[in-house]
C-alpha cells in the first residue's frame, strides 16, 4: 500500500511535512488532529520547528498499515497541498502589493525631479 510522498517504515506510513515556522507546525498538527478525530484514526505526530512528522499504523490490526492509514495519508496530502496553494496565493498578493508600492515610489521620484528642475 503506497501513498504519494509517504514511505513505509517499521510497518507504518510515514511522511515529513515541511512548514514555514513553529506556529505553522502547531497549526498543521491541529488540522491533523481534527481529521484524525473525524476518521477515528489517530497517528503519531512529531512537531519540530519547521517540520511535522506523521507516523500512521493501525493498532487494532497489529500495528500494520491498513486502508485506514491510506485514507488518513491521502486526506493529509490534500490538506497540505491546499495549504501550500494558500501560501502561494498570499505570496502572489504580497508581490502585487510590493509592485503597487514600487509604482507609488516611482511616481513620487518623478514629482521630486519635476520640482527640482
Amino acid at each position: 500500500m503506497q501513498v504519494e510522498y509517504w514511505t513505509i517504515q517499521n510497518n507504518a506510513l510515514v511522511r515529513v511535512f515541511e512548514v514555514l515556522d513553529y506556529d505553522s507546525a502547531f497549526d498543521f498538527a491541529d488540522e491533523i488532529r481534527m481529521v484524525a478525530d473525524e476518521l477515528d484514526h489517530h497517528p503519531e505526530i512529531t512537531i519540530n520547528v519547521t517540520t511535522v512528522t506523521v507516523r500512521s499504523s493501525t493498532h487494532s490490526a497489529g500495528n500494520v498499515v491498513t486502508e485506514k492509514d491510506v485514507e488518513l495519508a491521502t486526506v493529509l496530502n490534500q490538506i497540505y497541498e491546499e495549504g501550500l496553494e494558500e501560501i502561494d496565493e498570499d505570496e502572489i498578493d504580497d508581490d502585487s502589493d510590493e509592485s503597487e508600492v514600487d509604482e507609488e515610489l516611482d511616481e513620487d521620484e518623478e514629482i521630486d525631479e519635476e520640482k527640482s528642475v
